[in-house]
């Protein structure tokens, strides 16, 4: 959040909060990211071989060929990084998780939504050819916050929910175009609302969502990353 603000200095402009305090979090977070760098120390926190490449969705033969080339010291092309940041990830959440129930911090609270407040922030966190990308063939979208289903009768279910969603390139392409074009934050919240209400929520059937509307009001966190192979994606035809 701090790269996609510019600098440590306009972050904390945007947050209100002085640099010296954002640093240390940035140390904190630092520490944290040192534990997890490898791959030898992701499979360890996950558990298994077996669990890492299950949470990082690639196979246990990938997995086994990463760790003997970390072993080695040869160096990882940028293709395989990309691969690994979701099992970097999902050692993260499970990290996380064993800590147990993270108390909330203003100041990162404060900073994210400045960051996805921010035109410029946003743009530089997702750069025009991933976002082209995204818009052609969609993306793995992660997110936590409140969502607002309104039914046909108007009635309005608010409550705060977390997705872990295969999204098709019709379904992200109006946020993302909107979060190019350097959009207000509510803008580009109306346009993922649209695009989950056309191509997710009404395709619920499960839950007789037909008619009804689909309201991102605000995200607490949100991770938008390349689509897992061969898995389908909602919102394709």
């Amino acid at each position: 959040m701090v790269n996609a603000a510019g600098s440590i200095r306009r972050a904390a402009r945007l947050t209100g909060c002085s640099d010296s305090t954002l640093r240390r979090r940035l140390q904190k977070e630092e520490k944290a990211q040192k534990e997890l760098a490898g791959v030898a120390a992701q499979v360890q926190m996950i558990g298994s071989v077996k669990e890492a490449a299950e949470a990082g969705g690639i196979s246990p033969g990938t997995v086994y060929k990463w760790r003997k080339q970390e072993q080695e010291g040869r160096p990882f092309s940028k293709r395989q990084q990309s691969r690994m940041a979701r099992l970097q990830r999902a050692a993260a959440k499970t990290q996380q998780d064993k800590a147990g129930p993270a108390k909330k911090d203003p100041v990162v609270a404060k900073l994210r939504k400045a960051v996805l407040g921010d035109a410029q922030a946003r743009q530089r966190a997702i750069k025009p050819l991933r976002a082209a990308r995204i818009s052609q063939t969609g993306a793995r979208f992660q997110s936590s916050g409140q969502v607002s289903v309104i039914s046909t009768d108007g009635k309005k279910d608010t409550r705060e929910r977390r997705l872990d969603l295969e999204m098709s390139g019709g379904a992200m392409r109006g946020g993302m175009q909107q979060w190019l074009a350097g959009g207000s934050s509510k803008s580009v919240l109306e346009k993922l609302s649209d695009g989950f209400t056309e191509n997710y929520l009404a395709m619920e059937t499960h839950a007789d969502a037909a008619g009804a509307r689909w309201e991102f009001d605000s995200f607490k966190s949100l991770t938008i990353s390349r689509n897992t192979a061969d898995a389908p994606k909602w919102g394709d035809a």
